[in-house]
């Protein structure tokens, strides 16, 4: 066999370090720049167009966060926060699409702490609870906005103007013009919450204060660093914004305290009935008060009978034992129908020692006061823990007494006095928690007075003094989209704890601790903390028709029974230490990932508190530094391994429902380097085109994979270097790949787009591939023919100008001026023989496209019963076979030898003319004429002029010493 042909079917399969020996036919030592496709084969990579220059003034450190939204086909976005000084940060906006800055306004949340209607300078002040995150002084009139009442009485939408916010020293006042009354703490329920909005410049960057949520972790002397702290999550308008070194607590409110004062009534009226009280003081003094009912009829002096109905009713009981006819000191005395049987009230009005001798009347004590309101309800005050009980001659069911708590809640009477709260004890057997309620009446208004007496229900409501707030300043800010081109930083609207106690509705996991990821599923937003999952309600909490305000709810609804829709807050079990790092929905699991195992939460039909469950699925190590990603039916997400990153693809098997995790990068273990920091800049891909993106900071690693059935037959990497490195981040949005690229030796940033779609070309039926490409207009016909890019060039970089139909413009001249280049000719004098007076040209920055074969080595086929034993093998020459193509070369470089290239232009008869591009399809004979296992086969294509590799076919001598049979 002196001769043979070794054919490599197609050039798609990407890098492998594996040995030459094992490696699949088209895998390569390396490939930079080139995009595999089963379509158009191996291409050079589509260039990156220039969208924008995101910043001029100073480029981007490493240490900035990049997050892209994609909101709808029309808005698309990327957010930037970074580091403004030691002690701020900003965040900026930009469209995708235009490059637009959009402009970023701010709303937050206050609680207020006190309110004057007058200070000094005769504004009305508010204190809030925790600090405002921003300052503006009275002069910024720009800058101030509108303030609202979003809780409390008087909420509504009437806006008021804002005078200044936090020029005090404390950093609480906001001082503001209008005719309204604010509450602050200890008003209970009354007490108001606040929005209020700040202005900014338009289309500029937000400067986040020291005091921001942003900007701090543990404490005030801690910055964040924004790529590795700060983690952003978006669906639909709104993106939520965490801050993972800062710990959430609470606020300072506390819910109004039970009612310290005891309500008497009568529960049920009977004739000749003694109808009393016992009170006794926390030192064991007890006093006694009663009245009696008389008897249903009383005989005159003449011995007739008439009927005295009016004895039984409640309000004459009532009447009698709290606002008793006294004569003097004496009580009233009650006998029977027959004027007999005499028997002396002892009512709560009688202030005198009573002279029946049956025990002290209870306002002989000074430090207790009683009151009749409405003649139903009987109101008793005194010290503390005093006890009350009933002392009929109804075995306790002529009176009743709503003191602290009641057993049942049909032992509170329908009549009483307004927001009157107290406890009702829980059924045991009936799996019952303690709850609190509290007297409404009907038809109530906001400014109807605590203690007004009227009809009304009880209604369930939160325990005393219960600390019954999150504070807003430490949770998750919200970036929401209003319109085109324009944000809205808010605080969440938060809903306050509104039934129960700290035991019988207990804060969420996340309180004391600081807050990992963000994460929705199935209609619930959700937080993971340490091994912890908290899930709101579902829809998120309650919605405020009147304010169009969505609010967000941690909390029970109720104590009495566990709903469906109630928050869940469930721990994992696991024997090892289990942190939290990421959630991500998949075929209607979440699968939660911690740094060294994988668990999915389950439902059942519906996700409820009491249906909700963990299993651990895998265990395979994960890095934070990205968040995992869904593409088609598989989950990609990171590991490290030393210095460099893999990645494992995670799936579950349809027919065992067994989940596992399968690596990617197996066979290129050290291709993909961590950053100085650690982990990865990005990760992110298209399921559209079955190509993921990541990038290290520097360059970017492509994977190109393909299924066929259930088996995959494509599984590519390979490198795309951009000029300048500096990559930020990037996401894949349908087929193009947006890049943000900060250049220090410019310092510019600059966002970029890659259309990595298949047959997706340039108007021109071609791509013209430079990066940071930008359509340049020239007037040829000028005496200094000139252009302007809207970017500097590095000093190693490479400008190349063509016309659209493909004519290389050389000569050219660059002259940075300020933050763009000037392009001019030498000696005036345009290339090509442009004369237009708007020439149309495509400018960009060079690169090279590059693509190294294996080493060639003499394999036998598959299935063969015949080995090829000790032979030499020498490389006479290859064929490329390509389409569409217009220029690469093939470099040859044989070990301790110089490299001999050979060139490929296409050029067709009778078609080439100047001011056209020509591609030609077809192959390219090259010679080698060496030993394989020392020599490096190369093809590159440094122009922008695109080439489509199908396939490639070797011509070898064989030289054999033996042969072995069978």
């Amino acid at each position: 066999m002196p001769l043979i042909n070794t054919s490599v079917s197609n050039l798609i399969q990407g890098v492998s370090q594996q040995p030459d020996a094992i490696r699949f036919a088209g895998q390569c030592e390396e490939q930079e720049n080139a995009l595999p496709s089963i379509v158009d084969g191996l291409q050079k990579r589509p260039g990156c167009q220039h969208i924008v220059t995101l910043l001029n003034a100073a480029s981007l450190d490493a240490n900035s966060k990049i997050h892209f939204i994609e909101r709808d086909q029309d808005e698309r976005y990327v957010v930037i926060i970074k580091n403004k000084t030691s002690s701020t940060k900003s965040i900026a906006a930009f469209n995708l699409s235009t490059g637009a800055q959009a402009t970023i306004t701010e709303r937050y949340t206050g609680v207020v702490e006190s309110f004057v209607s007058s200070d000094e300078i005769y504004k009305k002040a508010i204190t809030f609870t925790q600090k405002a995150p921003v300052t503006v002084l009275g002069t910024e009139s720009s800058r101030l906005g509108k303030l609202r009442i979003t809780g409390g009485l008087n909420k509504g939408n009437t806006l008021y103007d804002i005078f200044d916010i936090a020029t005090d020293t404390d950093k609480k006042r906001l001082r503001f013009d209008g005719d309204v009354t604010l509450y602050g703490s200890g008003t209970g329920s009354y007490q108001n919450t606040v929005e209020y909005t700040v202005d900014n410049t338009d289309n500029a960057e937000l400067i986040l204060e020291t005091r921001n949520y942003l900007t701090h972790g543990v404490d005030d002397s801690t910055p964040t660093v924004p790529v590795d702290d700060l983690k952003l999550f978006t669906t639909g308008d709104f993106t939520y914004v965490l801050n993972t070194k800062k710990k959430v607590t609470k606020d300072s409110t506390t819910s109004a305290p039970v009612s310290s004062e005891a309500l008497v009534f009568v529960k049920q009226g009977d004739y000749e009935r003694k109808y009393g009280l016992s009170v006794t003081t926390a030192g064991g003094t007890t006093y006694e008060n009663w009245t009696y009912s008389g008897p249903s009829q009383k005989k005159t002096g003449g011995g007739t009978f008439y009927n005295t109905g009016y004895e039984s009713e409640s309000d004459f009981i009532m009447q009698n034992l709290f606002e008793g006819t006294l004569t003097g000191t004496a009580p009233r005395l009650v006998r029977d129908a027959n004027n007999q049987t005499p028997r002396y009230d002892q009512p709560f009005n009688l202030v005198a020692i009573s002279s029946t001798g049956d025990g002290l009347p209870l306002l002989t004590d000074p430090s207790f006061s009683s009151s009749l309101k409405g003649n139903q309800i009987g109101v008793i005050t005194g010290p503390a823990d005093f006890t009350i009980q009933v002392d009929d001659s109804m075995a306790g069911e002529g009176l009743g007494v709503a003191y602290k708590s009641v057993p049942n809640l049909a032992d509170l009477p329908s009549t009483a006095t307004h927001r009157f709260k107290i406890a009702v004890q829980g059924d045991v057997d009936a799996s019952e928690d303690d709850r609190y309620v509290q007297f409404l009446v009907n038809g109530h208004t906001p400014s109807l007075a605590d203690g007004s007496v009227g009809d009304g229900g009880w209604f369930e409501t939160s325990g005393g003094n219960v600390s019954d707030r999150i504070d807003a300043a430490t949770m998750p800010l919200i970036l929401k989209s209003t319109s085109v081109n324009a944000f809205e930083i808010n605080h969440m609207p938060l809903d306050k704890l509104d039934a129960g106690d700290a035991l019988t509705n207990p804060d969420p996991s996340f309180i004391g601790t600081s807050i990992q990821r963000v994460f929705q599923f199935k209609s619930r937003l959700g937080f993971l903390s340490g091994s912890s999952v908290s899930m709101s309600e579902v829809k998120f909490g309650g919605y405020d028709g009147e304010l169009d305000l969505q609010r967000y709810n941690f909390y029970r609804t109720s104590v009495t029974s566990l709903l469906d829709g109630d928050p869940i807050d469930a721990t994992i079990s696991s024997d090892k230490v289990t942190k939290l790092r990421a959630a991500i929905s998949f075929q209607d699991n979440l699968i939660l990932f911690s740094d060294f195992s994988q668990f999915v939460l389950r439902g059942g039909d519906l996700l409820t508190p009491k249906t909700v469950s963990f299993n651990q699925i895998t265990e395979y190590e994960y890095d934070k530094s990205v968040d995992p990603i869904g593409l088609g039916s598989y989950i990609y997400f990171p590991f490290v391994r030393g210095g460099f990153m893999g990645i494992r693809e995670f799936t579950v098997n349809a027919n065992t429902d067994n989940f596992d995790a399968n690596e990617i990068t197996a066979h290129v273990p050290q291709y993909i380097p961590k950053t100085s920091g650690g982990g990865l800049v990005a990760l992110s891909g298209s399921s559209a085109e079955s190509l993921m993106a990541t990038t290290d900071g520097n360059d970017v690693y492509v994977y190109k994979y393909f299924f066929k059935g259930n088996e995959k037959v494509l599984s590519s990497w390979g490198k795309f270097t951009v000029s300048g490195g500096g990559i930020r981040g990037l996401t894949f949005i349908e087929s193009e790949l947006y890049i943000v690229q900060s250049i220090s030796d410019t310092n510019q940033t600059h966002l970029l787009k890659i259309s990595m779609g298949n047959k997706q070309r340039d108007p021109e039926g071609y791509n013209t591939n430079l990066d940071r490409r930008v359509v340049v207009t020239l007037n040829a016909t000028l005496a200094v023919p000139t252009f302007t890019l809207p970017y500097l060039l590095k000093d190693d970089e490479e400008l190349q100008v063509y016309t659209k139909d493909g004519l290389f413009i050389q000569n050219l001249e660059t002259t940075p001026n300020g933050s763009e280049t000037v392009v001019t000719f030498k000696n005036n004098t345009v290339s090509g023989g442009l004369t237009g007076v708007a020439e149309s040209l495509y400018a960009g920055v060079k690169y090279t496209m590059k693509y190294t074969f294996s080493k060639l080595l003499f394999k036998a086929q598959a299935g063969q019963n015949m080995t090829r034993t000790d032979g030499k093998m020498r490389v006479r020459g290859g064929t490329l076979f390509f389409e569409d193509t217009s220029h690469f070369e093939v470099k040859v470089t044989p070990d301790l030898r110089n490299t001999s290239t050979a060139e490929f232009n296409a050029s067709i008869v009778q078609h080439t003319i100047e001011g056209d591009s020509v591609l030609e399809s077809g192959r390219f004979r090259f010679p080698v004429f060496s030993d394989p296992e020392q020599t490096t086969i190369t093809v590159e294509n440094s122009s922008a002029m695109p080439s489509n590799f199908q396939s490639a076919e070797f011509e070898s001598f064989i030289h054999q010493r033996s042969r072995r049979y069978g």
